[in-house]
């Protein structure tokens, strides 16, 4: 039986540094009450988008990642923004390094929708439904 959620949303913005991640989940643990169906999904995915974002995107040690999550009765929708240029999504390919590059491909197989904008910025987004 999942709880009644109908507004939650957070918004914060964490460093561009390697305890991004770290702070993300914590700032998020809260959710496990308000969504235990899907927290652990999100935990995980939030975790791989920040990662992505302070090791990818090239952004200075000063720079910002902006993570944003929203909770409804029917979907959670997670967007995670940087000051990076984007970057085109690729497909894991056979022979690909097994040891990384997994964040997008969990996103695909465990989102019920998601993408990636540039509007100056990167932001990727997803969102799981709960009903």
């Amino acid at each position: 039986m999942q709880s009644d959620v109908s507004n939650t949303e957070m918004e914060l913005r964490l460093p561009s540094s390697a305890q991004a991640a770290g702070m993300a989940r914590h700032a998020i643990y809260p959710l496990k009450l308000a969504a235990p169906d899907v927290v652990e999904d999100i935990l995980l995915l939030v975790t791989e988008l920040v990662t992505n974002s302070y090791r990818h995107a090239g952004v200075s040690q000063s720079g910002w990642i902006d993570l944003h999550l929203t909770t409804r009765n029917e979907l959670v929708r997670v967007e995670v923004h940087d000051q990076g240029p984007g970057f085109r999504v690729a497909g894991r390919t056979v022979g690909a390094d097994m040891g990384g590059g997994w964040g997008l491909h969990l996103i695909d197989h465990l989102t019920d929708r998601w993408g990636v904008a540039h509007d100056g910025h990167t932001c990727v987004w997803f969102e799981i439904d709960r009903i």
